[in-house]
């Protein structure tokens, strides 16, 4: 949904600018990793550790520190997490010698957290000490006026990586866009930007190109809610195979291109029906 462009939004218009941005989805790694990922270690910390190594929150000190996907933490580095927090220090594992830092901690989920503080998953003490300004961010369906602003964004930070001059879309193309339904959010958006640009020719991205990469929806083609939400689902079924066959039915791999977390893969996979081990 953009949450970590929203981050580095805050970020780069904050007087913590001139520090680094740092972020890391808590999702991604298992717990002992995470743990040292974020505090660092010492040498000899344990079976590998053979040098001392920052962690990212001292990484980011005097910057910003982006946790994605924070109800994926386990109980055990909430309570480590929310120690640093109330005291604005930390000890690397293997050392006994705090560390003070000065660090935004900017956190996004795409669980209801609330909930799972109710069920005992998430420790309502950090709950409530990270909940100071909360931002709901809908799916990129939901957010049509915002879709020129991340083609511009998109396009510029493209042209500077490849060296390209793209200008924009066609008309056609931005309509296309717009009515499609995007159940990869920002993180699809981008990619079919990029795809979008390595196959055309000339300055502008058409429909054409895009007609290779999404299925679009024309106005007036979905008369109600009950087609709408069928086209949705084909689109999601048929997207989410193309995916996992993409990456060999790997599904950390596609839950890291779509922009999505491992539970919401599974989620979908079960709604509609996709057996995983069944994909060529």
């Amino acid at each position: 949904t953009g949450k970590e462009l929203i981050a580095q939004a805050v970020h780069h218009n904050s007087a913590r600018r001139n520090h680094r941005f740092v972020a890391i989805n808590c999702g991604a790694l298992p717990e002992n990793l995470l743990e040292s990922e974020l505090f660092g270690y010492r040498k000899g910390a344990f079976t590998g550790a053979m040098k001392d190594r920052k962690g990212l929150i001292e990484a980011a000190n005097g910057g910003t520190l982006f946790l994605d996907e924070i109800g994926n933490l386990s109980l055990n580095t909430q309570q480590t997490l929310l120690r640093f927090l109330q005291e604005q220090e930390f000890c690397r594992l293997g050392d006994t010698t705090p560390t003070k830092v000065d660090v935004r901690i900017i956190s996004a989920t795409n669980s209801d957290l609330t909930a799972e503080v109710t069920e005992g998953l998430f420790r309502e003490d950090l709950f409530y000490r990270l909940n100071v300004i909360n931002l709901h961010l809908p799916p990129l369906r939901e957010r049509q006026e915002d879709i020129p602003l991340l083609l511009t964004h998109f396009i510029h930070k493209l042209n500077a990586k490849f060296g390209t001059k793209f200008k924009g879309v066609t008309p056609e193309a931005l309509e296309a866009l717009r009515t499609h339904g995007w159940p990869g959010n920002i993180r699809q958006l981008g990619n079919v930007i990029e795809a979008a640009m390595t196959i055309s020719s000339g300055n502008y991205i058409g429909l054409p190109e895009l007609a290779q990469l999404i299925e679009t929806n024309k106005p007036g083609q979905l008369a109600n809610q009950a087609d709408y939400s069928l086209a949705l689902s084909n689109f999601d079924t048929d997207y989410l195979t193309r995916l996992l066959r993409k990456h060999a039915g790997n599904v950390e791999a596609a839950a890291s291109e779509a922009g999505m977390n491992m539970a919401t893969i599974y989620r979908k996979l079960k709604k509609y029906g996709i057996n995983k081990k069944e994909i060529d």
